[in-house]
Formats: C-alpha cells, sequence, structure tokens
C-alpha cells in the first residue's frame, strides 16, 4: 500500500468510505495510471466538524501543494485552541510546511499562545517556532507572559532556534528568565544558555547563573551548574570541575 493512501484508508475505516470519499475530495488517478490513488482535499469548513479525526486529516490536507491563505492561516491558528492533541499537532505541523505565509500570521499563532490553556500551550508555541526568525518578538514576548507555563516553553523554545547564531536580544530575553519566579521557568532557561554555548549574549549571563547554582530548587541548581560549565569561562569552568565534578 502506497504511504498516501494511508490517511485515506484510515479515515474510511473510522467513518465509513462514502463519508470519508464526501469529506475529502474522493479519488485521483496517479501519474502511472495503474490504480486510483486517495487525495485529501483541503475544506476549511471540516475544521467545524465535530469528528476530531476529520479535522485532523483536514489538516493534514494542507500540505505544501496547497496554497495557505490569510483566511486560512487564521482558522488554522484557531485549532491550536482545539481539545484534541491529533489536531493541536497538525495545526502546528501547517505552518512548519508554510512558513512564509504563516509569518503573516504571527499576530493569530501570539493570541493562540496566550489564550490556549496550559496543556495546549505546547503545540501553540511549537507552531509559532516553526515560522522561523520572524517569530523571535512574538516568542520573546512570551517569556514575558503572566502565565509560567506560556513563559517557560517560549524561553526553552528560544533556546532550539534553528538559526545557530542567536540575536542579543534573544540572549537578553533568556538571561531575564534566569531570575523568573518560577522554577521551571528558570531551569529552561539555563538549558537553554548551555544549548547556545559561549557566545556574547551567554557569557553576560554567568552572573546570573552563579545565583541559580544556589538556588533552592535541585533540577534548577543542576541546570545552571551545566550552563557554566559550557559559557563559564576556563577559570571558573576549572573551580567548577573542581568543586561540583560534572559527568
Amino acid at each position: 500500500m502506497r504511504r498516501s493512501t494511508l490517511p485515506m484508508v484510515m479515515v474510511a475505516a473510522l467513518i465509513g468510505p462514502s463519508a470519508a470519499l464526501g469529506q475529502f475530495g474522493g479519488m485521483a488517478i496517479d501519474q502511472g495510471g495503474a490504480r486510483p490513488e486517495a487525495r485529501l482535499v483541503w475544506k476549511r469548513e471540516n475544521l467545524t466538524n465535530p469528528d476530531p479525526n476529520i479535522r485532523a486529516f483536514s489538516l493534514q490536507a494542507m500540505g505544501p501543494a496547497n496554497r495557505l491563505s490569510r483566511d486560512d492561516a487564521h482558522a488554522v491558528a484557531a485549532m491550536l485552541k482545539d481539545p484534541a492533541p491529533s489536531v493541536r499537532a497538525q495545526s502546528a505541523w501547517v505552518f512548519s510546511v508554510h512558513r512564509r505565509e504563516a509569518a503573516r500570521s504571527i499576530d493569530d499563532l501570539a493570541a493562540a499562545v496566550r489564550a490556549a490553556p496550559d496543556r495546549r500551550c505546547p503545540e501553540a508555541v511549537r507552531a509559532l517556532a516553526n515560522v522561523g526568525r520572524p517569530a523571535i518578538p512574538a516568542l520573546i514576548a512570551g517569556a514575558h507572559d503572566r502565565n509560567p507555563k506560556v513563559r517557560q516553553l517560549t524561553v526553552q523554545t528560544l533556546g532550539q532556534l534553528d538559526d545557530p547564531a542567536p540575536l542579543p536580544v534573544v540572549g537578553i530575553a533568556i538571561g531575564h528568565a534566569l531570575i523568573d519566579p518560577d522554577a521551571e521557568v528558570r531551569a529552561s532557561a539555563a538549558e537553554s544558555i548551555a544549548r547556545y554555548g559561549e557566545r556574547p549574549e551567554t557569557v553576560a549571563a554567568v552572573p546570573m547563573l552563579l545565583l541559580d547554582l544556589f538556588d533552592g530548587n535541585d533540577e534548577v541548581s543542576e541546570a545552571a551548574r551545566k550552563a557554566l560549565d559550557v559559557v563559564g569561562g576556563t577559570t571558573l569552568r576549572a573551580a567548577l570541575k573542581r568543586w561540583w565534578p560534572v559527568d
């Protein structure tokens, strides 16, 4: 069975062949003409279908071959708040394959991040990160959100950007998170700094990392210790290895 036929077969198993054909546009003949091949067809109205499988597969239809319009992007961004994890994951995926178009919808994505309940934050933040560098200002804003889960996820995401050379403002945002009142945010900030290595933006965070080294939270202290071993400079690294041996 061809990989491209799998989604259609799965939908047919869930809702019946006739319903599946009606929802997703039926069959198309492949170029070889040997046998029919299932094809998913994007229909925005399917996003309101009560069946989460239909909503998820409708999002899957918005692949690289289709154009993501402004209205489509707005509708897809709204699905980041969907109660079904599979739907939220597919929504984030859409923005990973339509980065240029998604960059025009950063306000919608940032709003989805702010509005999503804690358990739905990861997909919303991932969708914003999928946009790439144009989303950095929105991610930095998320690092100052009143919701600690949003702060933690955006700080973590800032440390995982594809661009290996972070903008100075990224380092400042992560450094500020080292003194966040939430322990998970502080730990994620230290881990993000460690990923970037010894750069001007991260070396400037050494004083705050030293404070976190003596944090009352073990996770924060361990993350700070590992970050200092990466960015603290030769002398400080030698001292740390003497006092707190690094694995």
